[in-house]
């Protein structure tokens, strides 16, 4: 596969009273790949970049102090939880 890694991804959608929770956690598993396999600069992908930086944006618009966006990275895995609160009338 060009030496690109294969995802797995999974999500989860709880919904509680006056709050929703999505989960998601993307799993990457290295393909086998000769040692000196470059991408090409217009196929790698940096983490936090502008997408991120727009989802933030509009939380903060949309949904001012009734959000949480949680988000880690590691090696093998990117994990997002985002939390949205939604008052009872």
């Amino acid at each position: 596969m060009n030496g690109l890694k294969v995802a797995e991804i999974s999500m989860t959608i709880l919904i509680e009273e006056d709050e929703l929770t999505l989960q998601t956690s993307n799993q990457m598993t290295p393909q086998s790949t000769p040692a000196n396999a470059k991408l090409s600069p217009d196929r790698v992908s940096k983490p936090g970049g502008l997408g991120l930086k727009n989802t933030e944006k509009r939380l903060n618009l949309l949904y001012p102090d009734k959000h949480s966006l949680l988000i880690d990275q590691h090696d093998d895995s990117f994990d997002v939880i985002l939390t949205l609160h939604f008052p009872k009338k």
